[in-house]
């Protein structure tokens, strides 16, 4: 992403899933010109790991040649929250379709 001029305002927000064997990969970059004054921009990566095996490389960046502007960026990787875990299956569902990366999918709808 590029700001090339002054006011410019961007959000990005990438989500991943892995699971299994699977492998992702995030490489997130926002660019700033010298002449991109009062810029506000913010990249967030958040991972989501459902396996021991998976595999998530996330590289967010941040290029800035201006010196007004409001920046920000950074990463998450983690695995499914215990207390996510319980609310899945005190709706019902079995522990591995509720670590699925789409429950609705474990039950073929």
């Amino acid at each position: 992403l590029r700001h090339l001029a002054p006011n410019c305002s961007s959000r990005q927000h990438f989500k991943t899933v892995a699971l299994d064997s699977s492998r992702a990969s995030v490489d997130g970059g926002i660019f700033v010109a010298e002449g991109a004054q009062f810029t506000n921009a913010k990249q967030l990566i958040n991972n989501l790991m459902l396996s021991d095996e998976a595999r998530v490389d996330s590289k967010p960046r941040l290029m800035i040649h201006a010196d007004d502007v409001k920046c920000a960026h950074g990463a998450t990787t983690g695995k499914l929250d215990p207390a996510q875990q319980f609310y899945l299956e005190s709706r019902g569902l079995p522990p591995s379709q509720a670590r699925s990366p789409c429950p609705a999918l474990s039950h073929g709808l």
